[in-house]
């Protein structure tokens, strides 16, 4: 295993500092993003492949990984797949392509943000600050069991269950649905949710939460049109809506209102 810990002057760290595992298959890329890291008092120990990045995980138990979407032997993509099933560690993905397609499968496979490189010093440190910071919410500040149509939320054991069945969702997603449901009825516009649950950095980031809502609504089942729902309002932002069994949408327009829903 080539892991290094990319530590290039001596520093002052704090006492107690946040591990990151940060992996890219270009050594100047991890020089680079290592050194602003370092700067901001970070640990930070690289890999250059995926393969190496899961042996690293086990051994390190890191506080954030960074991964870049594409490496030799184990791209981004498997790796945080094979990360995510087994933890709830915030990662973020790295693409050097301004592509959706990109930015929709990273987040699928479990990461919590891309980020598109290059990418100024201040906004990277600010998202792996912020992407820790919410990783592990103070328990005394989440509520307790909620219950909205077929589905109960139970923040402090970070379960769902949906008609009974356990829904496995991600750190970013729980939160995510914790504020719709603590919001329920409410219009909550796309930078009150970024910054809520993503943090003030993202707060214009729209296309991972578009990306996020829906793989939220599938996993869910939620539609506009069954009991609880997840309505759109164009051109502001989101409502998580409970509606009485005589209210639902009749099961021909389903079909249409969920089309509308998803788009």
């Amino acid at each position: 295993m080539n892991a290094t810990n990319n530590v290039s002057r001596v520093r002052t760290l704090p006492a107690d500092p946040d591990t990151v595992l940060m992996v890219d298959d270009d050594p100047s890329v991890l020089a680079m993003m290592g050194e602003m890291l370092q700067l901001a008092g970070y640990r930070v120990t690289t890999c250059l492949n995926g393969r190496e990045a899961l042996q690293c995980f086990e051994d390190l138990q890191p506080n954030i990984v960074i991964l870049d979407m594409r490496m030799p032997e184990l791209d981004g993509l498997g790796a945080c797949r094979v990360i995510r099933a087994k933890s709830d560690v915030p990662i973020l993905m790295l693409t050097a392509i301004d592509d959706q397609w990109d930015a929709a499968h990273a987040l699928e496979s479990g990461a919590d943000d891309y980020i598109r490189k290059p990418i100024g010093a201040g906004e990277f440190v600010a998202r792996v600050r912020a992407a820790i910071r919410r990783s592990a919410p103070p328990v005394a500040e989440l509520p307790g069991p909620i219950t909205i149509g077929h589905i109960v939320i139970d923040p402090s054991e970070h379960e769902v269950r949906v008609e009974g069945k356990s829904v496995e969702l991600s750190p970013i997603e729980l939160r995510l649905l914790i504020l719709m449901a603590t919001s329920q009825n409410h219009v909550l516009t796309h930078e009150d949710i970024l910054t809520a649950v993503w943090g003030v950095a993202y707060s214009s980031s729209r296309h991972v939460l578009r990306v996020t809502m829906s793989r939220l609504r599938r996993k869910l089942g939620l539609t506009d049109g069954g009991t609880v729902g997840i309505a759109t309002v164009e051109g502001v932002g989101y409502r998580l809506v409970v509606r009485e069994a005589a209210d639902q949408v009749p099961s021909e327009e389903h079909h249409e209102v969920l089309s509308r829903s998803l788009a």
